[in-house]
């Protein structure tokens, strides 16, 4: 049943190649230029010169002109759907190649746009902020204090700097195990 429906899918795929033909001597034939154009009608698609040439070797030989049993055949049949295959396969692959060079660009718009945007910074400028930031070089401060009272003996001038610091180191002193 179904090798019926394939050749009468191939005759009436031949029949419509051969529509409107008539060849030397009464019979109906259709040249391999002429057969390209059909194609494109029948079959959806144009083929090159090359492939005619595989489909004429498939029949036969290098026809120049392809008869009802030529384009009948099975032989014909079975070469058109290779070619057929082949296309849908370069197409495929074609698809994937310019989908994988689309993400490269894309990612590479990417990193480009990364690169131009620029980064900003903590711009905050008030009185917290730079309170928190002297932090930074006063605890160490706090931590020498100890040593101040001699340093205050030889540098009087330096008394009130390290009363102010006294207490802070109160505070910390004050805190188990201080704030280390």
């Amino acid at each position: 049943m179904r090798e019926a429906s394939d050749a009468e899918r191939r005759a009436s795929r031949a029949e419509a190649l051969l529509a409107g033909t008539l060849g030397s001597g009464g019979e109906r034939a259709v040249g391999s230029e002429e057969l390209r154009a059909r194609l494109c009608g029948v079959a959806g698609f144009e083929p090159t010169e090359a492939e005619v040439a595989r489909l004429g070797a498939a029949v036969g030989g290098p026809a120049t002109a392809f008869g009802y049993e030529d384009l009948a055949g099975e032989a014909f049949d079975v070469e058109l759907a290779g070619i057929l295959a082949e296309r849908r396969q370069r197409e495929a692959q074609r698809r994937v190649q310019e989908r994988e060079a689309q993400a490269v660009a894309q990612a590479a718009q990417r990193a480009q746009q990364a690169w131009a945007e620029p980064v900003l910074g903590n711009d905050d400028r008030s009185i917290g902020t730079r309170v928190l930031a002297s932090l930074a070089y006063v605890l160490p401060l706090i931590d020498l204090i100890q040593y101040g009272p001699p340093l205050a003996q030889f540098l009087p001038i330096l008394s009130p700097l390290l009363a102010l610091l006294a207490i802070p180191s109160a505070v910390v002193s004050a805190a188990p195990l201080g704030f280390a």
